[in-house]
């Protein structure tokens, strides 16, 4: 839906997302890190086909008998902060479960998606009602002037760095 006039998310009902399992056991320890170094190079200059599922890819070196390395790429826009952590965390709890011979945790799933915010969100930018109420509040609202980087530094002359310190009154903050 490149052509779109609006963003549109694609979700599959099923995407088989392998998972890299690469025995490093046999090599030494400097040996391991090295390689380990050098995939996490390669792997952060393979760029993801955002038109084709899986958006992920999940890898594991196996150091030791006790001790392997997880690594998780996605390209940003794939998902937040929050999702990657709820992801991973279902990951391990599922994980050590299977290494205590337990049935892993079942969860509920969450009682709002994303799907439902952006629903929701999509009904509030329609709605008098909420325009209302934000003008409401917003009635004695003054327009911020943000600093600016002067016109003598806002040439295309390469990467330049420019310190701008501004304080912000405590009243602003609280509000």
């Amino acid at each position: 839906a490149a052509e779109g006039s609006e963003p549109l998310q694609l979700v599959h009902r099923e995407v088989s997302l392998p998972v890299q399992f690469i025995d490093l056991r046999q090599l030494s320890a400097d040996d391991q890190e090295e390689t380990v170094r050098k995939f996490l190079a390669e792997e952060n200059e393979r760029v993801f086909d955002l038109s084709t599922a899986p958006l992920l890819r999940f890898h594991v070196h196996r150091l030791n008998d006790d001790t392997c390395q997880f690594t998780l790429t996605e390209p940003h826009a794939v998902s937040d902060g929050w999702s990657t952590m709820s992801m991973l965390g279902e990951i391990f709890r599922t994980y050590f479960a299977l290494l205590d011979n337990t049935d892993p945790p079942i969860l509920a799933p969450p009682a709002a998606t994303y799907r439902d915010f952006v629903n929701l969100e999509r009904l509030t930018l329609q709605s008098e009602e909420c325009r209302e109420y934000w003008s409401t509040q917003l009635s004695d609202y003054t327009r911020a002037s943000l600093p600016r980087l002067p016109a003598s530094l806002r040439t295309n002359r390469g990467p330049r760095m420019h310190k701008q310190v501004s304080v912000i009154p405590h009243e602003l903050v609280e509000g």
